[in-house]
């Protein structure tokens, strides 16, 4: 399964993932991944949390190519974050969302 279809599968069960990003490990609610107009894939998801950084949760774009090491936790989270839009034309090319 690639990268893409391990987020996706996590998106439509709504199961945290855990992964490395940057060099960092992260820890996500993911709401939506899309091809962007840079023909890049994307995850966008609820930043929980990861390490070395005193950043609160937040809103949070990573690019799918950019991930490694993808864990789907047995962790899943419920309704929406305030500030999700899955209708926003940014998704119009998402492979899946919530």
């Amino acid at each position: 399964m690639t990268t893409r279809e391990t987020l996706c599968s996590a998106v439509r069960s709504r199961h945290i993932v855990e992964f490395s990003y940057a060099g960092k490990s992260r820890t996500v609610e993911p709401y939506v991944v899309w091809h962007d107009d840079k023909d890049e894939w994307q995850l966008g998801g609820w930043s929980i949390s990861y390490s070395k950084s005193g950043t609160n949760p937040s809103w949070r774009c990573y690019n799918v190519s950019a991930i490694s090491n993808v864990t789907i936790t047995p962790n899943t989270f419920t309704g929406v974050r305030e500030g999700y839009n899955s209708d926003s034309d940014r998704y119009s090319k998402a492979c899946c969302r919530i």
